[in-house]
């Protein structure tokens, strides 16, 4: 049973205006994450075994959690929920696979006493650019 889509906000708040550039709006995402979740079982529980065992805390798997999902234009519902749930699987292997790698980052960065995050330098690794996203209190991408 699928409920109604929500209301689509007009807040400039939101990463993106609703369908501008084929962005899918942020409310949409979150109702179609609760549509796409139940299939997405074994990756879900892949990832917080992997997260678990790299000693991370955990991470809610929500519309900040997938990000940004974009679409073609004129695309229906069936369309927008594929597109969830290929980016939300995505992104599950991708920090699944680079778990132990962020769970070294994180016990290296949370045994530092700073008080402003690290400005790192260079070209960064997946596993960093994933840390500075998820952990932007220990370290910032900056640049070359």
């Amino acid at each position: 049973q699928s409920s109604s889509p929500p209301s689509l906000p007009s807040s400039p708040h939101h990463r993106c205006q609703p369908r501008a550039m084929g962005c899918l709006d942020e409310a949409v995402v979150a109702w179609l994450l609760e549509l796409a979740l139940p299939e997405l079982q074994p990756q879900v529980k892949a990832f917080e075994e992997a997260w678990s065992a790299a000693g991370l805390p955990p991470q809610a798997i929500d519309k900040a959690f997938v990000g940004g999902v974009f679409v073609g234009e004129d695309v229906g519902e069936a369309e927008q929920l594929a597109a969830v749930k290929s980016e939300i699987a995505d992104r599950l292997r991708d920090l699944t696979r680079t778990a132990p790698q962020i769970g070294e980052l994180h016990k290296e960065y949370a045994g530092k006493s700073l008080s402003e995050p690290e400005v790192i330098r260079g070209r960064p690794s997946p596993a960093l650019i994933e840390f500075a996203r998820l952990f932007p209190q220990f370290v910032r991408l900056g640049g070359c």
